[in-house]
């Protein structure tokens, strides 16, 4: 792994057996000579690392490589993927979702405008049907120089995330914005995403669909969130908030801190009914510990009335 490509492509993967080889097909589909794929196996216990082994030993010649460890999560995987990576530009692909067609092609082309992010459209989808939901729409391809302005328009419309599956990045914006995984099972991309965004000074959007995040059943993203969950969104955004605040108008700021709170009450309202949530111990103590996220919660309920 020495010499540079265009585009390192970095797949953390963990008991996917079922699923893989159909995403692995689709890259080498369309692979060239300008991509590399990096697969970190993490600690897989079903037959998942024998496929990896297998698939790369029928594409000899491929710029395709396997490193494997003990289970450590996907803050660690994605963390080792870079390491590896020699790409000029990196991609995160999660193991059971799909890319398109012409992802590679969309992407290669567009690294040619030397941006520091490509952002493009992706969709949810539940494995098996056909109906699907925005998780990002772009109305049409542009270029952005200005990161708060994109930012606070992405919250604003609902389409911002920091699912690090939904951009591809410079690799040398990471040392540049030292930007880093948080060690944790669940929103441990926020802080690497917003880190990036806020040291972009140019970004070039796809409005094509380009990535499929496949839904499935018992999945973290499908499946019933718990109070562990609820704590770790709001830490994620407290983890945040000072960046946002020392990189991002004031206006930007607040639209984040609100659609932060939002979310993190959303999950609240997941789990249980509003007036289930006044006998709550668990979320009147985290109202009471957090004072921006118990005055946002007085904010919502006041005005509804019990």
């Amino acid at each position: 792994m020495t010499e540079e490509k265009k585009l390192s492509i970095i797949i953390p993967c963990y008991n996917v057996e079922e699923h893989i080889l159909t995403l692995l097909q689709t890259l080498v589909d369309q692979y060239n000579e300008h991509l590399e794929i990096i697969l970190i196996n993490d600690g897989s216990t079903d037959q998942t690392a024998y496929k990896l082994e297998n698939f790369i030993r029928n594409h000899v010649g491929k710029s395709i490589y396997l490193f494997s460890f003990i289970n450590r999560g996907a803050s660690k995987s994605r963390t080792a993927g870079l390491s590896y990576a020699k790409g000029q530009y990196i991609a995160f692909i999660d193991s059971d979702d799909l890319i398109s067609d012409d992802y590679i092609i969309k992407l290669l082309t567009a690294t040619a405008q030397n941006p520091d992010l490509i952002y493009y459209s992706s969709i949810q989808q539940k494995r098996g049907e056909t109906g699907y939901n925005y998780k990002i729409s772009f109305e049409e391809n542009s270029i952005i120089r200005d990161s708060d302005a994109f930012l606070n328009n992405q919250l604003k419309k609902n389409y911002w995330t920091a699912a690090v599956w939904t951009y591809i990045f410079k690799r040398s914006l990471v040392q540049k914005s030292c930007a880093v995984f948080t060690d944790r099972s669940a929103h441990e991309d926020h802080l690497f995403s917003l880190s990036l965004l806020a040291y972009a000074k140019k970004i070039v959007i796809i409005k094509s669909i380009l990535y499929i995040q496949l839904i499935t059943k018992g999945s973290l993203t499908n499946s019933k969130k718990d109070i562990s969950y609820i704590h770790s969104r709001y830490q994620a955004y407290r983890e945040c908030k000072k960046l946002v605040e020392a990189n991002f108008t004031k206006q930007t700021i607040s639209t984040y801190q609100y659609w932060s709170l939002e979310q993190c009450y959303g999950i609240w309202r997941e789990i249980y009914s509003l007036r289930s949530l006044v006998y709550n111990w668990e979320f009147w103590k985290m109202c009471f510990r957090n004072k921006d996220f118990g005055q946002f919660v007085l904010n919502k309920i006041l005005p509804i009335g019990l």
